[in-house]
């Protein structure tokens, strides 16, 4: 396995992990704040996309099933490629990634999935949470990265095949 192959797995364990943390806060901010959530914002997303796709008139447990292993790859492979695109990963690079992420949600997801989510995500408490879960993904999956002993060893470009 060349450097720059375990480099990206490195990363993505990291991503793993920071989407976990993600989902932990999301879940959370839905337990505690129901009244201006009806579902897990980013997982909701997702499912309903998925519905949409299948033209399903509901959300059904496959699609929800579907939606948690989507939501951990996606989570996953940008810190993958994170790992592989810059030499040094700190927790403000992880945090760049995160909000990113989160400029990604609201500019392209949030138009395909639909008015209901839509609209629900106008409502400045959902802005709110949505912001400090990708803040919370960036952060936790940088700093994975730049404690990592095993990534820091791992230069960005395998000088060995150049």
């Amino acid at each position: 396995m060349t450097r720059t192959e375990r480099r990206f797995l490195e990363g993505c364990r990291a991503g793993l992990i920071a989407t976990l943390a993600m989902s932990f806060v999301m879940v959370l901010t839905y337990l505690i704040a129901r009244r201006f959530f009806t579902e897990p914002v980013p997982l909701a997303m997702i499912a309903n996309l998925l519905a949409r796709l299948f033209r399903s008139t509901t959300v059904t447990t496959p699609e929800v099933i579907a939606a948690w292993i989507l939501h951990l790859a996606y989570g996953t492979f940008w810190f993958g490629l994170l790992a592989v695109s810059t030499y040094r990963v700190t927790w403000w690079k992880g945090l760049a990634v995160g909000i990113g992420l989160w400029l990604i949600m609201l500019v392209f997801m949030l138009p395909l999935v639909g008015v209901p989510v839509f609209s629900l995500a106008t409502w400045g408490w959902v802005w709110l949470a949505t912001f400090v879960e990708h803040i919370v993904y960036g952060i936790t999956g940088g700093a994975i990265m730049h404690r990592s002993d095993e990534f820091r060893r791992l230069p960005a470009v395998d000088m060995e095949s150049t």
